[in-house]
């Protein structure tokens, strides 16, 4: 059975699925509650296939996230004075507390409410090529998915 005909399986099977995917992309608190719809029913979606969905949908968000940043419109919107004192004080912090490892910034990041998005922004506004970031956002993800779930 290919990848294809097990997701299309669990759409038809479990329209719990595609909420679990809709959630997601809402946040990742909806999610939690659908873990434990998943330990509670024995006729719904398993964990696994909440873990994957969600895994999967994560990605997908924090992708888009990473390409508006890349976008010259967030040059556009960003205040002149937020680039040049407040935002290098935020910046500072940050890089000093994890001594500039953005695989830990991109940990951490995952485990505060509306932070994910603002640095996967962050990320594409700085340039960082997509396959680094690619590689720190599964690796993050894989870690904050399992601590999570």
């Amino acid at each position: 059975m290919t990848l294809t005909e097990v997701v299309l399986a669990s759409f038809s099977d479990y329209p719990l699925a595609v909420i679990v995917i809709l959630a997601a992309i809402i946040g990742t608190e909806p999610v939690l509650f659908f873990t434990f719809l998943a330990g509670a029913n024995k006729e719904g979606p398993s964990f696994w296939t909440i873990y994957f969905l969600t895994f999967i949908t994560l990605l997908a968000m924090d992708g888009v996230y990473y390409l508006i940043g890349k976008t010259d419109f967030i040059k556009k919107i960003t205040p002149k004075k937020l680039k040049k004192k407040r935002y290098a004080q935020i910046i500072n912090s940050i890089n000093i507390q994890t001594k500039n490892n953005l695989l830990v910034i991109h940990i951490i990041s995952k485990f505060i409410y509306g932070f994910r998005q603002a640095m996967s922004i962050y990320f594409g506004y700085h340039r960082i090529s997509y396959k680094e970031y690619l590689k720190k956002d599964l690796i993050a993800l894989f870690i904050f998915l399992s601590i999570m779930l």
